[in-house]
């Protein structure tokens, strides 16, 4: 792996890690439970450094290591998502959640997508194989 692919994938490891667990360690201190928050950011430095050395290994495995990455966050946005939605309030610092304007089906749908974008990476990795 060249120094050009090295950044650019601890650069996207980082967007994938960071901009999907930044919003559930923010809200696990808000509404005053820094385990949640200590529990998401421990996952989040352990799925990021696996994701990198598994990327340093197979870098030719690109696609299937993000969308293993893709699906892995967007499960761990599910789970706690789902159970912890009531407890979200509708402002944090005096900034709207927007939970008043958006239900649990919708954002449920747009993880979906996610999900689907992340498993439809490894099938083009997996179908653009050499045979």
């Amino acid at each position: 792996m060249n120094a050009s692919n090295k950044y650019a994938n601890l650069g996207a490891v980082i967007g994938i890690v960071a901009g999907s667990l930044s919003w559930m360690i923010v809200f696990g201190f808000v509404v005053g439970t820094p385990l949640v928050s200590c529990l998401v950011a421990a996952l989040g430095i352990i799925a990021g450094v696996a994701a990198f050395k598994l990327l340093a290994a197979y870098d030719q495995r690109r696609l299937s290591i993000m969308g293993a990455l893709i699906a892995l966050m967007v499960s761990v946005n599910l789970f706690f998502l789902n159970n912890f939605y009531d407890r979200i309030p509708s402002s944090m610092g005096g900034i709207t959640t927007g939970k008043e304007c958006v239900s649990l089906c919708s954002l449920n749908s747009l993880l979906a997508a996610f999900m689907a974008a992340g498993l439809a990476l490894i099938v083009i990795d997996i179908a653009k194989r050499p045979r």
